[in-house]
């Protein structure tokens, strides 16, 4: 179990905590869906790492993101006016260009344009990569972005979706490692699954884990004994400080967890999948090789794993349901069973209190990365995940091998 101490100092980003410092100086934060943002509409609020900000489309694409409160007065400036590649504030008519620039003050009079040109906006770099709208928060110069292996497919070959949830990041990241709860939460879609390798994640709950390090993260690398000799083999890859890879199944490459930190007690969770060779939704809509992780929940790709219901309701869980099989009684989707029990902890769920198992191995090294990386970064170390570096090649594992032989060789370690 973590101490009260180090427990804080995971979970806490907001303000002057080091851990919102290590992710704002360190690493592009996902902000919002590409799709979120529309050529002259309504400007959309981003609250990240405890901060709100201002999103909007221009008429000619590019994106601006500036804080939220107008240089003025403090109006918000998700009221303001989109129009001419700039933001204009419904108080008093300030404009601000997509750059970021003060260009109209209407108020200030003589010589507005020498007035304008010395009010500062703070104003953050955008990068569009993989259907997310990322941001440089960091004081310094944004780097490169860092290539991902579902950036670089063409559109046609991924799917994604956002869900805010009403908890703390880490327990985001905890559900996205963690391997063990798949064949047990995750039963009901499983049982619908085609792909027969994934089936083998109900047989044994209670994997044995080999973890190493990387340069981006780590590899957690889930291993299953089958009643006919041979193991399965499941591997999560975790690239810090956000992003989580797990495998598909036949037809998708691979499962993309992204937990984007709001404030101390909320995250939004962007899940994607993404196939290397197969064209599976056309751009549009949800891939029909998600159909075995689809239930009853109307498709919205801005809410996909959202849920009916308050914690005195128990977040609109069907008993009925469970009495007629489904294990978890959540039918919406496979995504709401992980965002359930992740807001079910609490807003920051209390760590000291925890008995963690053998199954648990990947968190509690992922747990450890995070704060050796907070030692870093206080000592000037590289830290993982930075630096100008194509991730495009990592690609989770997902196998049965024959269990007399090396699973790196037969199944092909994880980059």
């Amino acid at each position: 179990m973590l101490s009260a101490e180090d427990n804080e100092l995971l979970t806490r980003i907001e303000g002057d905590a080091p851990m919102g410092h290590l992710m704002r100086e360190h690493y592009w934060v996902p902000a919002l869906l590409s799709s979120q943002l529309v050529a002259d509409g309504a400007p959309v609020r981003s609250r990240l790492l405890g901060r709100d900000h201002v999103a909007f489309r221009a008429s000619d694409g590019r994106i601006g993101f500036f804080d939220e409160a107008c240089p003025h007065r403090g109006t918000s400036l998700v009221l303001a006016r989109n129009e001419d590649c700039a933001l204009r504030c419904i108080f008093h008519g300030w404009k601000i260009d997509v750059s970021g620039a003060v260009v109209e003050v209407p108020t200030h009079t003589p010589n507005p344009e020498a007035f304008a040109a010395k009010v500062p906006v703070h104003h953050y770099p955008t990068h569009e990569a993989g259907d997310i709208v990322w941001v440089w928060l960091g004081s310094t110069q944004a780097p490169p972005f860092p290539e991902l292996p579902f950036t670089v497919v063409p559109a046609s070959r991924r799917w994604m979706s956002i869900t805010p949830s009403d908890c703390n990041w880490l327990q985001g990241i905890d559900a996205t490692i963690d391997s063990a709860h798949v064949g047990t939460l995750h039963s009901a879609y499983i049982a619908r699954e085609p792909d027969a390798t994934v089936q083998h994640a109900t047989v044994v709950l209670a994997p044995r884990y080999e973890v190493r390090r990387t340069a981006y993260g780590i590899d957690a690398t889930a291993l299953r004994p089958l009643p006919d000799g041979g193991q399965y083999v499941r591997t999560t890859n975790y690239l810090m400080p956000f992003i989580a890879f797990t495998p598909g199944n036949t037809e998708l490459t691979g499962i993309v967890f992204i937990v984007s930190p709001v404030d101390d007690t909320h995250h939004n969770l962007f899940y994607s999948v993404w196939s290397e060779t197969l064209d599976f939704n056309g751009g549009t809509g949800m891939p029909t090789a998600l159909a075995s992780a689809v239930g009853n929940r109307p498709y919205d790709p801005h809410d996909f794993g959202g849920f009916t219901g308050d914690r005195e309701h128990n977040f609109g869980q069907d008993r009925a349901a469970m009495a007629e099989g489904h294990f978890s009684g959540f039918t919406g989707n496979l995504l709401q069973e992980d965002i359930v029990t992740q807001v079910s902890m609490g807003p920051i769920a209390d760590r000291t209190n925890e008995h963690l198992s053998s199954s648990d191995v990947a968190i509690i090294y992922a747990r450890r990365l995070l704060l050796d990386s907070l030692a870093d970064m206080e000592a000037g170390r590289r830290l993982p995940g930075t630096g100008t570096d194509s991730l495009a090649h990592v690609i989770p594992v997902n196998a049965v091998v024959d269990d007399s032989t090396s699973w790196e060789a037969s199944a092909g370690a994880p980059a």
